[in-house]
Order: structure tokens, then C-alpha cells, then sequence
């Protein structure tokens, strides 16, 4: 068992809170349902028993349900009810939709996910990793080093691709197989990030987070940064966005 690293409570609260109908520039540019159609398309079975496993709010279901065989797709919010130990070999296919990320052991998390499949399931998750807002994590980090000498964590740490591809292995996946989709979103202004990834619930929920507030200054000084350090001539900022896909089969002949 790995340090946990966040504060699945603080996490909760902050995904009660979300509005993802109005998080428009980052939810279009993620375009999962074309990610997941490039994986599912490639595969010749049906899915009779899907799980959609997710920390809410925003979930692929409409796109899922009726498609791919799927006759019966259960939703599943694994940071109000995690999957008990009782429960093996359910399912034909798991889908774990952009949480990955938030999981103090991801080893252990794919190790369950194995033991839910049913021979021959496939595994498949979307989560953000790589160099995911380093361009956020580098303006605060700046910014508050040269307020206060000092630079609390603000922007959780990334699991790159090929971790990825040595941890979904290490958890007894067949054919596993890790990819990164890289792209970059265009805002008008720092602060319209930050809005966006508060109303996704994508906001600091490290154990280690500094319990204060951050002032009205720091936010000044790093918007600044921000703007100054990557904005284009038109005075738009970027913000990388890499998504990590991982998927894998549970062998045929598992018991």
C-alpha cells in the first residue's frame, strides 16, 4: 500500500459542487466519446455486462447505452461507494471514466477492476496524466516562490504514459496497451481555467495542501505569470491537456 497522496473527502465535496454543463472550452476539446469510439470500434464482441465507474460528475452513459452490445450498463461512483471485495467476475466490460488520476493506489485499483471482469473483459480507462496544466503548475509555483520563498502544492503529481503501461501490466491485464492524446486548450484568460477546473471538481485535494486560502495577490502574481510566460499575440493562454487511455483483457482462461 502506497502514501496516500489526497484527501478523498475534500474531493467529494469539491465534485457535489460541480457544474460541468457550463465547462464548454475544456469538456469540447476532451471529446472522450471519440476516444472511447477508437477503442470499442476495434473490438469484434458484445459487451452483454458494461461498468462505467466514475467520481462523477459528467459521464459518457447516453453514449453508451444500446451500443457495442451493451444490454445492461451499470454506473458506478466509486468516491461515494467503493467496490467491495465480495463482488467478482460481473462484468464484460469496465469502463474507468477520467478518475485514475485521483486514486492513492492505482495498482491495487486496476488489480480490483481485473478481479471484476469476467474471463475475456476488457479494461479500459481514460484519466489525465503526462503534462497535464503545466503551465498552471509552473505560474503558481513561480509566482508564490517569489511572493513567499516557498511554494505549497497546488496541482497533483501525473502518472506518464509509460508507468502507466508497467502498472495496468503489473495487474495481470493481457494485451495491455497505454497511449497519450496530447492537446492543448485555448482560454481567454488564466482565470477561466481555473473556473473551468473548479466546476469539474478538478481542484486541490492533495493530503498535503496548504489549509490557507490563496490571496487575492498570488492569484494576481500567477495569472500574470501565466499570461506573460505563454499567452500568444492574440493575449490567449494555452493549457495541455494530456489524456492517457490504458486498456487490457482479462484472460480467457482465469480463474
Amino acid at each position: 500500500m502506497t502514501a496516500p497522496l489526497f484527501d478523498l473527502a475534500t474531493l467529494q465535496q469539491h465534485k457535489q459542487r460541480t457544474h460541468p454543463e457550463t465547462t464548454r472550452e475544456l469538456l469540447e476539446a476532451l471529446d472522450s466519446n471519440a476516444l472511447l469510439t477508437d477503442i470499442l470500434s476495434d473490438t469484434v464482441r458484445a459487451f452483454p455486462s458494461a461498468c462505467l465507474t466514475h467520481f462523477g460528475p459528467y459521464t459518457p452513459s447516453h453514449y453508451l447505452k444500446g451500443h457495442y452490445g451493451i444490454e445492461s450498463l451499470y454506473e458506478h461512483n466509486e468516491l461515494e461507494i467503493p467496490f467491495t471485495h465480495q463482488i467478482n467476475e460481473r462484468f464484460d466490460l469496465i469502463i474507468s471514466y477520467f478518475h485514475l488520476h485521483w486514486h492513492n493506489d492505482v495498482l491495487q485499483s486496476l488489480k480490483n477492476y481485473y478481479r471484476l471482469l469476467k474471463p475475456n473483459g476488457l479494461f479500459i480507462s481514460l484519466f489525465f496524466g503526462g503534462y497535464s496544466l503545466t503551465e498552471l503548475r509552473q505560474s503558481l509555483l513561480k509566482a508564490e516562490s517569489e511572493l513567499t520563498q516557498q511554494a505549497a502544492p497546488r496541482i497533483s503529481p501525473t502518472i506518464d504514459v509509460k508507468d502507466a503501461g508497467r502498472l495496468i501490466q503489473l495487474a495481470g491485464f493481457e494485451n495491455p496497451v497505454s497511449d497519450l492524446t496530447h492537446m492543448t486548450v485555448s482560454y481567454d484568460h488564466p482565470l477561466t481555467l481555473l473556473k473551468e477546473l473548479k466546476q469539474l471538481g478538478e481542484t486541490n485535494a492533495l493530503l498535503q495542501r496548504t489549509r490557507q486560502f490563496m490571496t487575492r495577490r498570488l492569484l494576481h502574481e500567477a495569472c500574470a505569470t501565466y499570461s506573460q510566460s505563454f499567452a500568444d499575440e492574440d493575449g490567449r493562454v494555452p493549457a495541455t491537456i494530456d489524456i492517457i487511455t490504458m486498456t487490457g483483457w482479462k484472460p480467457r482462461n482465469s480463474t
